[in-house]
């Protein structure tokens, strides 16, 4: 018997049929890539120097507008630091012991252009860092580490409180509870106060009397440039007050969107760069001296994957020498609950 030729209109099926199933799995094939390449860490821009593959990230704000200028990937954790000199940005950190010794550190220093994000430059060396300083680089500055000297008086950190001593070492006064939050000029701005209760307080390091108290937690560092104690209400820690860093009399209030990450809020300049929302780069700035809220942006968490998929918290928070840019360190973290 003589075999059927196939007619024209199963050809067309058929090449209906194969295209589809090509399609199908071009989608497949890609999608299964697309899958695969969020699993991984994100990476640094191939351009950079020292490029690395990582779950730390870097976001860029416009420091007027609060735009997101641009964002990266580095390794998590370190400090910064602005130099003036060149307009960049560096990112110092210590990713392991050197010698086998608590003090000696291999310190990592990346420079970054604020404008771009861009890392410029990346070098190595070992240094030795004394325990002060790594407590800085940690919990942030302790203005009475190393002592301070004045009028004769060495004040220092004494346990729970601050002590002076005459160049005798005879003590002059002391308060059993509070830690200096920044000094400026002959005073002190000193929370804490042993009883439990949150209170900022000015505080005469020549005499060792309180000049005014205030209740509430601070969450910025004064500074002779920017003169104003910002404090956060004890119980409702989105209500804000601005007080007057001579006399403590009220200059304004206000109200934060929200405050996600007690302790974390960094001042740069005449800014307080608020954590604002549930992790990540999700920041407000307050501008210091009207307790105005400039802008409030989600700048996200660059270095998040799969395996990295929390958004993580604020490590670190530095502005431009020329005041143009605010640059945010987040690193994104595993799932909660699995170390």
């Amino acid at each position: 018997m003589a075999r059927e030729e196939a007619g024209p209109e199963h050809d067309a099926f058929d090449r209906r049929f194969f295209a589809g199933l090509l399609i199908v799995l071009g989608l497949l094939g890609s999608g299964a890539a697309l899958v695969h390449r969020t699993g991984m860490a994100r990476s640094s821009r191939p351009t950079d120097a020292c490029p690395i593959t990582h779950h730390g990230g870097i976001v860029g704000f416009d420091a007027t507008t609060g735009e997101v200028r641009w964002t990266n990937v580095v390794p998590p954790g370190g400090w910064f630091d602005a130099d003036e000199a060149t307009g960049d940005v560096v990112l110092h950190q210590t990713p392991e012991y050197a010698d086998g010794r608590p003090d000696r550190f291999l310190v990592v220093d990346r420079t970054i252009d604020p404008t771009t994000g861009a890392v410029t430059a990346c070098g190595s060396s070992e240094q030795t860092i004394p325990q002060a300083e790594q407590s800085e680089h940690n919990e942030g500055p302790n203005p009475l580490e190393p002592p301070l000297h004045l009028d004769g008086l060495t004040i220092v950190k004494w346990a729970d409180g601050i002590r002076a001593t005459d160049d005798t070492n005879a003590g002059v006064w002391s308060i059993p509870h509070g830690e200096a939050r920044a000094v400026i000029g002959t005073e002190a701005v000193v929370t804490g106060s042993g009883d439990g209760r949150a209170r900022t307080r000015l505080l005469d390091l020549r005499t060792g009397e309180f000049r005014w108290a205030v209740r509430g937690n601070l969450i910025n560092v004064p500074s002779a440039e920017e003169p104003v104690v910002v404090v956060a209400d004890a119980t409702d820690r989105r209500q804000i007050t601005g007080y007057d860093l001579e006399t403590g009399e009220q200059r304004w209030t206000g109200r934060l969107p929200a405050l996600s990450q007690p302790g974390s809020a960094h001042q740069v300049g005449d800014l307080v760069i608020v954590p604002v929302g549930p992790g990540g780069a999700h920041v407000a700035a307050l501008e210091v001296r009207t307790g105005r809220i400039r802008w409030q942006t989600d700048g996200g968490s660059p270095g998040r994957s799969r395996r990295f998929p929390e958004p993580g918290w604020i490590n670190g928070v530095v502005r431009s020498p020329d005041g143009r840019t605010v640059i945010v360190a987040v690193a994104a973290d595993p799932p909660y609950g699995i170390d």
